[in-house]
């Protein structure tokens, strides 16, 4: 009955007691449970130690061939320090490549492709001219020129990744130089013919591309330019969100204001019918462009305890979006990785210097969940590391 005390020592209270003490054990085996199942396993596969054996600076992410070895790049280190493609195998084992400067390129940003066996990918500086290249390594380690950048209108300093249709011909953006100076897209087709697709003229379809681009089963072409667009951002535009056409038209999805929806955007990538990216101005924030529906911020990197300052575009796995940030976490500096998905931010990892710092490039989640990544600093020589995270 409502207000019946129980007596100190009575069999209803002691039953009582051993209830509460059930749902309390209850309670902690569950919350252990859901503790167990979100815990995350952190172990970083490799610590870059320099030239001359080693990369140094790793600002592109990894891709994973069928046998489970990891290939990357590394902006620096490598026998003549100008950077590295390297190796990663299941067992720890690393081997690289050097570039030489001349010819074949020096200080790669990109990621690789990987595409009949062989890695393509670009270089920022080196070539015949200086003003970068792009090329083929091979099976057995000989690494060709395809292009050489003049510095003129076929563009310059690619430091973006390449993307292939089903025909075999390759895309990708040069940030630099162009008819109108402020960057192409191009082409090298089947037959390793390089030509312009398309030259930025620095207006309203944007400037300075910057990011590797994404391509769907109809052949259009979606990417991002970090300047253009519109007048804001102190008139040199807050970066544009495009589609090219295989007839290599040019029709730009979104213009960026500066205002809630961001500024320079770093790429985008696309899933089913909807484009998603990161933006770096203030603390970052992440978008997603519907067609008919413009664009949405999903969120905005406001709290540094869950990391700010993504400087790469997001990966998609697992009904989720996946990322880092080169500063903000739970070592302030340091950066995080972090996903995103229906019930909102969760930061998987704060890094701690020591186990790497400052992650400029995008994510590789594989099917089972497990996720991939470099830091551009950090480790055991603080030149950056290569890192896993695995779901338990």
């Amino acid at each position: 009955m409502p207000g019946t005390q129980i007596p100190q020592g009575s069999t209803s209270e002691k039953q009582t007691r051993h209830q509460l003490a059930l749902v309390f054990f209850v309670l902690i085996i569950v919350a252990v449970l859901v503790t167990a199942a979100h815990a995350q396993t952190y172990t970083v596969l490799h610590s870059f130690a320099g030239a001359p054996y080693d990369g140094l600076l790793p600002e592109a992410g990894v891709i994973m061939d069928a046998s489970g070895n990891l290939w990357g790049t590394t902006e620096g280190g490598g026998a003549q320090n100008f950077g590295t493609i390297f190796r990663l195998a299941p067992d720890g084992t690393m081997k690289s490549y050097s570039f030489r400067g001349t010819p074949d390129g020096r200080y790669p940003e990109s990621g690789l492709l990987l595409y009949k066996g062989s890695l393509y990918g670009t270089t920022t500086e080196g070539g015949d001219y200086n003003f970068g290249t792009v090329f083929k390594l091979d099976r057995i380690n000989h690494l060709t020129v395809l292009h050489s950048f003049t510095g003129g209108d076929d563009g310059a300093t690619p430091s973006a990744g390449l993307v292939r249709d089903a025909a075999g011909n390759m895309y990708g953006t040069a940030g630099g130089a162009g008819a109108n100076g402020v960057g192409v897209i191009f082409k090298l087709d089947v037959n390793g013919i390089f030509s312009v697709v398309y030259a930025f003229t620095g207006g309203t379809d944007g400037s300075y591309p910057n990011s590797t681009m994404a391509l769907d089963t109809a052949g259009n072409l979606y990417g991002t330019t970090t300047k253009g667009g519109t007048s804001h951002c102190a008139l040199s535009g807050c970066g544009t969100v495009f589609r090219l056409n295989p007839a290599g038209n040019e029709t730009v999805l979104y213009r960026f204001l500066g205002k809630s929806d961001g500024a320079v955007p770093l790429g985008v990538i696309k899933v089913a019918n909807n484009l998603y990216g990161t933006t770096l101005s203030g603390s970052g924030t992440i978008f997603e462009l519907t067609p008919g529906r413009g664009l949405a911020t999903l969120y905005n990197f406001t709290d540094p305890r869950e990391g700010t300052n993504p400087e790469a575009n997001v990966s998609a796995g697992n009904h989720s979006l996946y990322g880092t940030t080169v500063t903000g976490g739970a070592n302030d500096f340091f950066g995080t990785v972090f996903q995103l998905d229906a019930n909102g931010m969760k930061t998987l990892h704060s890094f701690n210097g020591s186990d790497g710092r400052v992650a400029y490039a995008p994510l590789l989640v594989d099917a089972a969940g497990n996720i991939y990544g470099t830091t551009s600093f950090g480790g055991d020589y603080d030149l950056g590391v290569v890192f896993k995270i695995t779901p338990q």
